[in-house]
């Protein structure tokens, strides 16, 4: 089964984690140093492997694993970052399914 990339740690991130494994999904996270250390032991309790960097970087995405990945859902509070992980990802595998939190309608409209 191919992992789902989760791209940002926050109160969405981890309740999408849980989510996907309790759905029986494999997931993997990209995620800035700090948010992976505030959900660390439940990183580990889920069996998450985790990889630590910026989903907006080309190289930090594919060490992540966005190769293999089935999808890839940005969590991240920031609409610029995800939006910039979602073009960045789209250049590199442009079929992968990808969800984005984005507040900003033109933001979105954008990423259509």
């Amino acid at each position: 089964m191919k992992p789902i990339l989760v791209c940002g740690l926050n109160q969405l991130g981890i309740a999408v984690v849980r989510q996907l494994i309790a759905k029986g999904e494999t997931a993997r996270v990209l995620a800035l140093a700090d948010e992976v250390e505030s959900y660390s032991h439940e990183l580990k309790r889920l069996g998450v492997s985790v990889c630590v960097g910026v989903a907006s970087s080309a190289g930090e995405l594919e060490a992540a694993g966005l190769h293999d990945a089935s999808a890839v859902i940005l969590t991240a509070n920031d609409d610029a970052e995800n939006v910039d992980a979602a073009l960045t990802a789209r250049r590199i595998r442009p079929g992968v399914p990808i969800v984005a939190r984005v507040f900003d309608a033109s933001l979105g409209e954008y990423l259509e």
